[in-house]
């Protein structure tokens, strides 16, 4: 269980490779719109005609899982959990169910980054604050006419030089 053998991993790599990522969220026609276009093989435009073409796939890992793919879990390498830890997450077989969790999810995505600094801002014990990056990149930027300048003038110089 969730562990894919190779040709599994090979036929999701396939339908990856077969659409570009501003291709999502897209429904199974738009996806298949943009696998044509990208010259996908006939294997990976067959399991497109057999979704359905109502629900909207949010990214190729939903989509692989609604062609009957399995998700891929990684070992986190600690010891196996007990079956009483083991989370079981619901299945949900309704297409309209699926297009509800999915805006559900959007829209919580949506709130929680409105609301919070990205994930990566976070700082850790050592780290420098959350607002360092922004202001690295706003000097740099303010920056950027002086340092461009400097630079013309040294290229001047030395082709003088010579």
């Amino acid at each position: 269980m969730g562990v894919l053998d190779l040709d599994e991993i090979e036929a999701r790599s396939r339908l990856a490779a077969s659409l570009r990522p501003s291709a999502f969220p897209g429904t199974a026609g738009e996806l298949t719109e943009v696998a044509l276009e990208q010259h996908a093989p006939p294997d990976v435009l067959e399991a497109l005609d057999t979704l359905p073409r109502t629900i909207r796939y949010v990214n190729v890992q939903q989509l692989w899982e609604a062609l009957g793919g399995e998700r891929e879990r990684r070992d986190t390498g600690g010891a196996a959990p007990a079956e009483d830890d083991i989370a079981v997450e619901p299945d949900v077989t309704e297409p309209i169910d699926t297009e509800i969790a999915i805006e559900l999810e959007l829209e919580a995505e949506d709130a929680r980054t409105a609301v919070a600094p990205p994930a990566s801002a976070a700082t850790e014990v050592g780290d420098e604050p959350w607002w360092m990056g922004p202001a690295r990149t706003g000097f740099g930027l303010a920056t950027l006419p002086l340092r461009v300048t400097v630079n013309v003038l040294r290229f001047a110089a030395e082709r003088l030089r010579r």
